[in-house]
């Protein structure tokens, strides 16, 4: 799903008089987030602010929600839930994605911002959905075939927050979506650990329950995840001076229902581009990082623009040692095939 400014317009709590002064109530958002973070909470007691947020950043931030449905696609259809619990669910951003999902599931939205319910209770009610919803400022109790979706949330509830709800409600299943920061993949990782002692699968992004490669260098697992987004949304960016093309995520999946494929690994990231090849880094599934390597002469240029910005969104599949590297082979993965049919 996705949402434009002048649809999700008239559905905001307040209005702005120009474009002029939606920008400057932005920039206020924005200087919490990065040069007056410890203020960063001030927006949510402020209608005209909670609208300036969800102005901009639920039509961006929803878009993330296709890098979840494809990662996920090989278990959508395992996945039983009967009920998504939103947690931080701001103006119901990934409520609204997670509707694709899960289409007969029941939500129930929280956050302890009463604007941010309110705002996200108006704009769920606008469409015409069959789906029961319920907004609140605390998790309810639940059946396990729940499904808890943490979203931009993790840092703010914090470790012991997060393990009590875990201990409180035992969920099957749980997913959290993180922007790409080391910090966020430093929390998640002490929560992966809780996790699997909990009896929880970790099926995204890595099938395997040992020591994380990653955890112990300077570099952190993270999904730069490229976008586009309508023209008034691209005027916006710029006027703004805000970049929301690639977004750096970070996504984990754990399941106590099913079980990860063990022939799919994740790519972590581009790593070098060379006249003839594209180079990427993956999860190995053993504890280790590996090679992997595009040969350019294969594709098309249209299509190695698109893996570049892409490839980092699927798990790999069929490779052959080459060199002490991992080189693809033809047909590598369903989703290269798919972006050479887009192309």
């Amino acid at each position: 799903m996705y949402i434009s400014l002048s649809e999700l317009s008239p559905l905001l709590l307040s209005e702005f008089k120009s474009e002029g002064d939606f920008l400057y109530a932005l920039q206020q958002v924005q200087e919490g987030f990065t040069s007056n973070r410890e203020r960063i909470g001030d927006y949510l007691q402020v209608p005209k602010l909670v609208s300036a947020y969800t102005l901009f950043y639920l039509p961006t931030n929803i878009k993330r929600l296709e890098f979840v449905k494809r990662v996920l696609s090989p278990y959508l259809k395992s996945i039983a839930v009967n009920q998504v619990v939103d947690i931080g669910c701001g103006p119901g951003t990934f409520t609204l994605g997670l509707l694709e999902i899960f289409p007969d599931a029941s939500f129930e939205l929280v956050d302890k911002s009463t604007l941010m319910l309110k705002q996200a209770q108006k704009i769920i009610s606008h469409y015409p959905l069959k789906n029961e919803f319920i907004f609140s400022e605390s998790v309810n109790r639940h059946s396990e075939q729940s499904l808890f979706f943490f979203g931009h949330s993790v840092n703010e509830i914090g470790l012991n927050g997060f393990k009590k709800m875990i201990d409180d409600h035992g969920p099957n299943e749980l997913m959290i979506l993180e922007p790409g920061t080391k910090s966020s993949f430093e929390a998640i990782i002490k929560l992966r650990e809780f996790l699997i002692e909990s009896g929880y699968n970790l099926i995204f992004p890595c099938p395997d329950h040992s020591l994380c490669p990653m955890s112990e260098t300077e570099n952190w697992c993270h999904f730069n995840y490229y976008t586009t987004y309508d023209s008034d949304m691209e005027r916006i960016c710029q006027l703004a001076k805000i970049d929301r093309h690639t977004s750096p995520v970070i996504f984990f999946y754990f399941s106590k229902t099913i079980k990860p494929l063990s022939d799919r690994r994740p790519l972590i990231r581009l790593k070098q581009e060379t006249k003839f090849s594209l180079v990427y880094e993956a999860c190995s599934g053993t504890s280790k990082i590996d090679n992997l390597v595009l040969m350019k002469k294969k594709y098309k240029k249209k299509e190695q623009k698109s893996f570049k910005h892409k490839i980092g969104l699927t798990p790999v599949g069929e490779t052959e040692q080459k060199n002490d590297d991992l080189v693809f082979i033809e047909k590598v993965t369903d989703f290269l095939e798919d972006e050479k049919d887009e192309s």
